[in-house]
Protein backbone atom coordinates (compact mmCIF):
# COMPACT_ATOMS: atom_id res chain seq x y z
CA UNK A 1 0.00 0.00 0.00
CA UNK A 2 0.88 3.93 -0.50
CA UNK A 3 1.41 4.92 2.85
CA UNK A 4 0.58 8.59 1.82
CA UNK A 5 -2.94 7.43 0.96
CA UNK A 6 -2.99 4.31 2.27
CA UNK A 7 -4.71 3.04 -0.76
CA UNK A 8 -4.22 -0.87 -1.52
CA UNK A 9 -1.52 -1.65 -4.59
CA UNK A 10 -2.03 -5.14 -5.09
CA UNK A 11 -2.85 -8.23 -2.96
CA UNK A 12 -2.21 -12.11 -3.08
CA UNK A 13 -4.09 -14.85 -3.87
CA UNK A 14 -5.01 -15.51 0.00
CA UNK A 15 -5.80 -11.77 0.53
CA UNK A 16 -8.42 -12.10 -2.35
CA UNK A 17 -9.95 -15.39 -1.95
CA UNK A 18 -10.56 -13.76 2.11
CA UNK A 19 -12.19 -10.52 0.97
CA UNK A 20 -14.22 -11.68 -1.46
CA UNK A 21 -14.81 -8.01 -2.88
CA UNK A 22 -17.23 -7.50 -5.28
CA UNK A 23 -13.90 -6.05 -7.56
CA UNK A 24 -12.56 -9.20 -7.57
CA UNK A 25 -9.18 -8.03 -5.81
CA UNK A 26 -9.11 -4.89 -3.05
CA UNK A 27 -7.13 -2.70 -5.34
CA UNK A 28 -7.97 1.00 -5.05
CA UNK A 29 -9.73 0.21 -1.40
CA UNK A 30 -8.16 2.24 1.36
CA UNK A 31 -7.23 0.47 4.24
CA UNK A 32 -9.39 2.00 6.18
CA UNK A 33 -12.45 0.38 3.85
CA UNK A 34 -11.43 -3.15 5.26
CA UNK A 35 -12.34 -2.80 8.88
CA UNK A 36 -15.66 -3.21 10.89
CA UNK A 37 -16.65 -0.35 12.30
CA UNK A 38 -17.23 -0.98 16.03
CA UNK A 39 -13.02 -1.65 16.76
CA UNK A 40 -12.22 2.15 15.74
CA UNK A 41 -9.25 1.94 18.42
CA UNK A 42 -7.52 -0.27 17.78
CA UNK A 43 -8.12 0.80 13.73
CA UNK A 44 -6.62 3.90 14.37
CA UNK A 45 -3.63 2.35 16.18
CA UNK A 46 -3.05 0.44 12.95
CA UNK A 47 -3.39 3.33 10.10
CA UNK A 48 -1.74 5.54 12.61
CA UNK A 49 1.51 2.56 12.17
CA UNK A 50 0.31 2.57 8.84
CA UNK A 51 1.56 6.13 8.31
CA UNK A 52 4.32 7.48 10.30
CA UNK A 53 6.24 3.81 9.61
CA UNK A 54 6.32 3.19 13.63
CA UNK A 55 5.45 -0.19 15.13
CA UNK A 56 1.95 -1.15 15.99
CA UNK A 57 1.76 -0.71 20.36
CA UNK A 58 0.34 -3.75 20.49
CA UNK A 59 -0.46 -7.17 18.37
CA UNK A 60 -3.68 -6.08 16.87
CA UNK A 61 -6.52 -8.57 16.10
CA UNK A 62 -9.15 -6.80 13.57
CA UNK A 63 -12.09 -8.15 12.47
CA UNK A 64 -12.83 -7.19 8.75
CA UNK A 65 -16.25 -5.78 6.95
CA UNK A 66 -19.06 -8.68 6.37
CA UNK A 67 -19.03 -7.52 3.09
CA UNK A 68 -15.82 -8.17 2.52
CA UNK A 69 -14.85 -10.93 4.51
CA UNK A 70 -17.50 -12.64 6.82
CA UNK A 71 -16.58 -11.00 10.01
CA UNK A 72 -12.98 -12.90 9.51
CA UNK A 73 -10.87 -11.83 12.40
CA UNK A 74 -6.91 -11.48 11.53
CA UNK A 75 -3.82 -10.36 13.22
CA UNK A 76 -2.19 -7.64 11.35
CA UNK A 77 1.50 -6.62 11.17
CA UNK A 78 3.18 -3.20 9.30
CA UNK A 79 6.16 -3.45 7.27
CA UNK A 80 7.78 -0.26 5.57
CA UNK A 81 10.42 -0.14 3.04
CA UNK A 82 11.38 2.54 0.58
CA UNK A 83 10.65 1.80 -3.81
CA UNK A 84 12.30 3.46 -6.66
CA UNK A 85 8.77 5.32 -6.11
CA UNK A 86 8.95 6.49 -2.77
CA UNK A 87 7.47 4.75 0.54
CA UNK A 88 5.66 1.81 0.30
CA UNK A 89 3.88 -0.08 2.96
CA UNK A 90 3.28 -4.40 3.33
CA UNK A 91 0.68 -5.45 5.50
CA UNK A 92 0.66 -8.64 6.79
CA UNK A 93 -2.80 -10.90 8.11
CA UNK A 94 -2.86 -13.87 9.77
CA UNK A 95 -6.82 -15.17 10.24
CA UNK A 96 -7.14 -16.51 14.02
CA UNK A 97 -11.10 -18.10 13.59
CA UNK A 98 -12.33 -20.49 11.71
CA UNK A 99 -14.12 -19.01 9.08
CA UNK A 100 -11.90 -18.76 6.73
CA UNK A 101 -12.67 -19.81 2.58
CA UNK A 102 -11.93 -23.05 1.24
CA UNK A 103 -9.48 -20.72 -1.36
CA UNK A 104 -7.71 -19.50 1.50
CA UNK A 105 -6.58 -22.28 2.88
CA UNK A 106 -4.59 -23.13 -0.22
CA UNK A 107 -2.35 -19.64 0.74
CA UNK A 108 0.90 -20.32 2.94
CA UNK A 109 -0.45 -21.51 6.44
CA UNK A 110 1.52 -19.73 8.74
CA UNK A 111 0.53 -16.25 7.67
CA UNK A 112 -1.69 -15.17 4.94
CA UNK A 113 0.03 -12.09 3.69
CA UNK A 114 -2.29 -8.92 2.64
CA UNK A 115 0.29 -7.81 0.23
CA UNK A 116 3.53 -9.65 1.12
CA UNK A 117 3.58 -11.16 -2.60
CA UNK A 118 3.24 -7.25 -3.82
CA UNK A 119 6.50 -6.16 -1.97
CA UNK A 120 8.75 -7.28 -5.02
CA UNK A 121 6.84 -5.22 -7.56
CA UNK A 122 6.57 -2.46 -5.21
CA UNK A 123 10.42 -2.66 -4.92
CA UNK A 124 11.01 -3.43 -8.54
CA UNK A 125 8.39 -1.91 -10.88
CA UNK A 126 6.93 1.49 -11.95
CA UNK A 127 3.99 2.62 -9.23
CA UNK A 128 1.12 -0.19 -10.53
CA UNK A 129 -1.58 1.88 -9.33
CA UNK A 130 -0.53 4.18 -12.16
CA UNK A 131 -2.60 2.29 -15.33
CA UNK A 132 -4.10 -0.75 -15.07
CA UNK A 133 -2.43 -2.12 -18.19
CA UNK A 134 0.59 -2.17 -16.24
CA UNK A 135 -0.87 -4.47 -13.89
CA UNK A 136 -0.32 -7.12 -16.38
CA UNK A 137 3.20 -7.72 -16.76
CA UNK A 138 3.81 -7.18 -13.41
CA UNK A 139 2.10 -9.46 -11.93
CA UNK A 140 3.30 -11.83 -14.12
CA UNK A 141 6.59 -10.82 -13.09
CA UNK A 142 5.89 -11.07 -9.72
CA UNK A 143 4.17 -14.72 -9.99
CA UNK A 144 7.29 -15.91 -11.98
CA UNK A 145 9.47 -14.63 -8.98
CA UNK A 146 7.54 -16.33 -6.62
CA UNK A 147 7.50 -19.97 -8.19
CA UNK A 148 10.91 -19.99 -9.23
CA UNK A 149 12.72 -22.89 -8.16
CA UNK A 150 15.77 -20.70 -6.49
CA UNK A 151 15.07 -18.89 -3.32
CA UNK A 152 14.93 -15.14 -3.97
CA UNK A 153 15.00 -12.41 -1.00
CA UNK A 154 14.87 -8.88 -1.50
CA UNK A 155 16.34 -6.27 1.33
CA UNK A 156 16.42 -2.25 1.82
CA UNK A 157 19.18 -0.93 1.56
CA UNK A 158 18.01 2.19 3.03
CA UNK A 159 16.45 0.62 6.44
CA UNK A 160 19.09 0.65 9.53
CA UNK A 161 20.48 -3.26 9.26
CA UNK A 162 19.09 -4.10 5.74
CA UNK A 163 16.11 -5.65 6.26
CA UNK A 164 14.21 -8.49 4.41
CA UNK A 165 11.20 -7.62 2.89
CA UNK A 166 10.43 -9.98 0.37
CA UNK A 167 10.95 -13.52 0.08
CA UNK A 168 9.51 -16.22 -2.26
CA UNK A 169 8.43 -19.23 -1.89
CA UNK A 170 11.17 -21.10 -2.81
CA UNK A 171 13.15 -19.84 0.22
CA UNK A 172 10.51 -20.65 2.70
CA UNK A 173 10.46 -24.28 1.46
CA UNK A 174 14.33 -24.09 1.57
CA UNK A 175 14.85 -22.29 4.86
CA UNK A 176 11.48 -23.20 6.64
CA UNK A 177 10.93 -20.18 7.89
CA UNK A 178 7.33 -18.18 6.77
CA UNK A 179 7.39 -14.67 5.05
CA UNK A 180 5.75 -13.00 8.33
CA UNK A 181 8.89 -14.75 10.36
CA UNK A 182 11.69 -12.95 8.05
CA UNK A 183 9.91 -9.78 7.53
CA UNK A 184 12.41 -7.29 9.10
CA UNK A 185 15.22 -9.44 9.84
CA UNK A 186 18.25 -9.43 8.44
CA UNK A 187 19.57 -12.47 6.89
CA UNK A 188 22.60 -12.56 8.74
CA UNK A 189 20.18 -14.87 11.28
CA UNK A 190 20.11 -17.94 8.51
CA UNK A 191 23.93 -18.39 10.23
CA UNK A 192 22.69 -18.56 13.58
CA UNK A 193 25.64 -18.76 15.59
CA UNK A 194 27.95 -19.78 12.95
CA UNK A 195 28.63 -16.27 11.87
CA UNK A 196 32.78 -16.36 11.36
CA UNK A 197 32.53 -17.94 7.95
CA UNK A 198 34.75 -16.85 4.74
CA UNK A 199 31.91 -16.82 2.50
CA UNK A 200 29.87 -14.59 5.17
CA UNK A 201 32.35 -11.89 5.24
CA UNK A 202 32.51 -12.01 1.43
CA UNK A 203 28.63 -11.05 1.80
CA UNK A 204 29.30 -8.74 4.36
CA UNK A 205 31.70 -6.51 2.03
CA UNK A 206 29.77 -6.38 -0.96
CA UNK A 207 26.41 -4.99 1.11
CA UNK A 208 29.21 -2.36 2.25
CA UNK A 209 30.61 -1.50 -1.13
CA UNK A 210 27.40 -2.01 -2.63
CA UNK A 211 28.08 -4.13 -5.35
CA UNK A 212 27.93 -8.03 -6.69
CA UNK A 213 28.54 -11.01 -4.62
CA UNK A 214 28.57 -14.56 -4.81
CA UNK A 215 29.56 -16.41 -2.00
CA UNK A 216 29.20 -20.37 -0.38
CA UNK A 217 27.76 -20.39 3.15
CA UNK A 218 26.44 -22.58 5.82
CA UNK A 219 23.01 -21.24 6.59
CA UNK A 220 20.62 -23.32 9.29
CA UNK A 221 17.24 -24.13 8.84
CA UNK A 222 14.13 -23.50 11.04
CA UNK A 223 14.83 -27.11 12.51
CA UNK A 224 18.11 -26.19 13.43
CA UNK A 225 19.54 -28.71 10.03
CA UNK A 226 22.72 -27.25 7.96
CA UNK A 227 22.78 -26.72 4.48
CA UNK A 228 25.36 -25.48 2.30
CA UNK A 229 23.99 -22.51 0.11
CA UNK A 230 25.36 -20.87 -2.60
CA UNK A 231 24.33 -16.86 -2.71
CA UNK A 232 24.36 -14.53 -5.03
CA UNK A 233 23.89 -10.73 -3.73
CA UNK A 234 23.38 -7.87 -6.58
CA UNK A 235 22.37 -4.35 -6.02
CA UNK A 236 19.07 -3.07 -6.69
CA UNK A 237 18.96 0.95 -8.36
CA UNK A 238 15.85 2.78 -9.41
CA UNK A 239 15.82 4.69 -12.82
CA UNK A 240 17.96 7.58 -10.93
CA UNK A 241 20.75 4.85 -10.22
CA UNK A 242 20.15 5.27 -6.86
CA UNK A 243 20.34 2.11 -4.43
CA UNK A 244 16.99 0.86 -3.09
CA UNK A 245 17.40 -3.06 -2.50
CA UNK A 246 19.22 -6.10 -2.40
CA UNK A 247 18.20 -9.15 -4.42
CA UNK A 248 19.57 -12.39 -3.08
CA UNK A 249 19.31 -15.78 -5.07
CA UNK A 250 19.95 -18.16 -2.66
CA UNK A 251 20.70 -22.26 -4.12
CA UNK A 252 20.58 -25.44 -2.17
CA UNK A 253 23.69 -26.99 -2.85
CA UNK A 254 24.26 -29.44 -0.07
CA UNK A 255 24.66 -32.43 -2.60
CA UNK A 256 26.63 -30.65 -4.80
CA UNK A 257 28.86 -29.92 -1.79
CA UNK A 258 29.06 -33.60 -0.13
CA UNK A 259 29.81 -35.20 -3.34
CA UNK A 260 32.84 -32.59 -3.54
CA UNK A 261 33.89 -33.33 -0.36
CA UNK A 262 33.74 -37.46 -1.06
CA UNK A 263 35.32 -36.89 -3.89
CA UNK A 264 38.55 -35.34 -2.19
CA UNK A 265 38.49 -37.97 0.03
CA UNK A 266 38.61 -40.52 -2.71
CA UNK A 267 41.74 -38.76 -4.05
CA UNK A 268 43.33 -38.86 -0.53
CA UNK A 269 42.77 -42.00 -0.36
CA UNK A 270 43.88 -42.83 -3.49
CA UNK A 271 46.63 -40.72 -2.87
CA UNK A 272 48.08 -42.44 0.24
CA UNK A 273 47.76 -45.76 -1.35
CA UNK A 274 49.77 -44.63 -4.33
CA UNK A 275 52.34 -43.37 -1.68
CA UNK A 276 52.51 -46.85 -0.10
CA UNK A 277 52.68 -48.47 -2.90
CA UNK A 278 55.47 -46.07 -4.92
CA UNK A 279 52.64 -45.65 -7.70
CA UNK A 280 52.15 -42.79 -9.47
CA UNK A 281 49.40 -41.90 -12.30
CA UNK A 282 49.14 -38.87 -14.85
CA UNK A 283 47.48 -38.35 -18.00
CA UNK A 284 48.00 -36.42 -20.66
CA UNK A 285 45.45 -34.91 -23.10
CA UNK A 286 46.63 -33.99 -26.75
CA UNK A 287 43.33 -31.98 -27.51
CA UNK A 288 44.24 -28.99 -24.76
CA UNK A 289 48.10 -30.00 -24.30
CA UNK A 290 47.68 -30.01 -20.11
CA UNK A 291 49.46 -32.60 -18.52
CA UNK A 292 48.10 -33.75 -14.94
CA UNK A 293 50.37 -36.00 -12.17
CA UNK A 294 49.40 -37.36 -9.23
CA UNK A 295 51.13 -36.33 -6.02
CA UNK A 296 53.61 -39.50 -5.95
CA UNK A 297 54.73 -38.81 -9.61
CA UNK A 298 56.50 -35.67 -8.31
CA UNK A 299 58.27 -37.52 -5.37
CA UNK A 300 59.16 -40.32 -8.10
CA UNK A 301 60.58 -37.72 -10.32
CA UNK A 302 62.27 -35.33 -7.52
CA UNK A 303 60.21 -32.74 -8.95
CA UNK A 304 59.13 -29.44 -6.47
CA UNK A 305 54.79 -30.45 -6.19
CA UNK A 306 54.75 -26.69 -6.77
CA UNK A 307 56.12 -26.54 -10.49
CA UNK A 308 53.36 -28.46 -11.47
CA UNK A 309 53.73 -31.55 -14.16
CA UNK A 310 55.31 -30.59 -17.45
CA UNK A 311 53.50 -29.12 -19.39
CA UNK A 312 55.30 -30.28 -22.77
CA UNK A 313 57.99 -33.64 -23.59
CA UNK A 314 60.88 -31.79 -24.02
CA UNK A 315 60.48 -30.72 -20.05
CA UNK A 316 59.59 -33.79 -19.44
CA UNK A 317 62.50 -35.83 -20.53
CA UNK A 318 65.10 -33.32 -19.44
CA UNK A 319 64.10 -35.24 -16.15
CA UNK A 320 64.99 -38.42 -17.46
CA UNK A 321 68.50 -40.17 -17.75
CA UNK A 322 70.08 -38.78 -21.06
CA UNK A 323 70.48 -42.46 -22.03
CA UNK A 324 66.83 -42.89 -21.73
CA UNK A 325 65.32 -39.81 -23.06
CA UNK A 326 65.16 -41.40 -26.96
CA UNK A 327 63.40 -44.13 -25.92
CA UNK A 328 60.59 -42.33 -23.80
CA UNK A 329 60.47 -39.69 -27.25
CA UNK A 330 59.60 -42.86 -29.78
CA UNK A 331 57.41 -44.47 -27.46
CA UNK A 332 55.08 -41.13 -27.00
CA UNK A 333 54.82 -40.66 -31.02
CA UNK A 334 53.96 -44.32 -30.87
CA UNK A 335 50.95 -43.98 -28.35
CA UNK A 336 49.85 -40.55 -30.16
CA UNK A 337 49.81 -42.25 -34.00
CA UNK A 338 48.29 -45.58 -33.23
CA UNK A 339 45.68 -46.71 -30.90
CA UNK A 340 47.48 -50.30 -30.50
CA UNK A 341 49.09 -51.07 -26.72
CA UNK A 342 52.24 -49.80 -26.54
CA UNK A 343 54.83 -51.96 -24.11
CA UNK A 344 55.95 -51.22 -20.55
CA UNK A 345 59.30 -49.12 -20.47
CA UNK A 346 61.88 -48.92 -17.46
CA UNK A 347 63.01 -45.64 -17.65
CA UNK A 348 65.50 -43.97 -15.00
CA UNK A 349 65.78 -40.71 -13.41
CA UNK A 350 68.12 -37.78 -14.11
CA UNK A 351 70.86 -38.16 -11.43
CA UNK A 352 71.51 -34.27 -11.50
CA UNK A 353 67.85 -34.20 -9.99
CA UNK A 354 68.28 -36.28 -6.89
CA UNK A 355 69.15 -40.57 -6.50
CA UNK A 356 68.53 -42.26 -9.64
CA UNK A 357 65.59 -44.36 -9.48
CA UNK A 358 64.60 -46.92 -11.82
CA UNK A 359 60.79 -46.91 -13.12
CA UNK A 360 58.57 -49.26 -14.91
CA UNK A 361 56.57 -47.06 -16.98
CA UNK A 362 52.80 -47.89 -18.47
CA UNK A 363 50.78 -45.99 -20.69
CA UNK A 364 47.51 -46.19 -23.03
CA UNK A 365 45.40 -44.37 -25.08
CA UNK A 366 41.35 -44.06 -23.20
CA UNK A 367 38.80 -43.02 -25.99
CA UNK A 368 37.09 -39.52 -24.69
CA UNK A 369 34.82 -36.63 -26.53
CA UNK A 370 37.60 -34.11 -26.72
CA UNK A 371 38.37 -33.28 -29.95
CA UNK A 372 41.35 -35.18 -30.22
CA UNK A 373 38.69 -38.15 -29.36
CA UNK A 374 41.24 -39.33 -26.42
CA UNK A 375 43.79 -38.80 -23.94
CA UNK A 376 46.29 -40.98 -22.69
CA UNK A 377 46.58 -42.36 -19.22
CA UNK A 378 49.57 -43.73 -17.88
CA UNK A 379 51.49 -45.36 -14.28
CA UNK A 380 54.24 -45.36 -13.13
CA UNK A 381 56.03 -48.23 -10.56
CA UNK A 382 59.02 -47.56 -8.48
CA UNK A 383 61.31 -50.64 -9.44
CA UNK A 384 64.14 -49.56 -7.90
CA UNK A 385 64.73 -52.22 -5.19
CA UNK A 386 64.23 -54.71 -8.07
CA UNK A 387 66.23 -53.12 -10.42
CA UNK A 388 69.25 -53.24 -7.80
CA UNK A 389 68.44 -56.85 -6.64
CA UNK A 390 68.43 -58.17 -10.46
CA UNK A 391 72.00 -55.85 -11.03
CA UNK A 392 73.69 -57.73 -7.50
CA UNK A 393 72.55 -61.06 -8.91
CA UNK A 394 74.37 -60.61 -11.95
CA UNK A 395 77.15 -59.41 -10.04
CA UNK A 396 77.50 -62.22 -7.63
CA UNK A 397 76.65 -64.64 -10.93
CA UNK A 398 79.89 -63.15 -12.51
CA UNK A 399 81.80 -63.40 -9.80
CA UNK A 400 80.88 -67.34 -9.17
CA UNK A 401 81.35 -67.98 -12.59
CA UNK A 402 85.11 -66.07 -13.18
CA UNK A 403 85.79 -68.17 -10.14
CA UNK A 404 84.94 -71.19 -11.45
CA UNK A 405 86.81 -70.60 -14.24
CA UNK A 406 90.14 -70.05 -12.15
CA UNK A 407 89.63 -72.55 -10.09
Amino acid sequence: FDPTDLVVIDANRAVISICKSCLGKPLGLNITDLFADDENADVHDLLDACRSSRPLRSASQLRLKHSLGNGVVARWQVHHFTSGNGPRGVLVMETVDQHRSEGATESRHSADSVLGDAIGDAAMADDLADTRAAQGPVAVHDRAINVAPLGVVIADANRQDVPIVYCNSAFEKMTGYSLSEVLGRNCRFLQCDDQQQPGVESLRQAIVQRRDCTAVVRNYRKDGRMFWCEVRVSPMRDATGSLTHFIGIQSDITQRVELHQQLEESQRALQNAQARACLGSWEYHPATGETTWSDEMYRLYHRDLSRGAPQDLEQFVMMLHQDDRQAAIERHERILESDQPVAQLDLRTNPELGPVRWLDSSAARIADESACGYHVAGTVLDVTDRKQAETALRESEHRFRTLCQHS
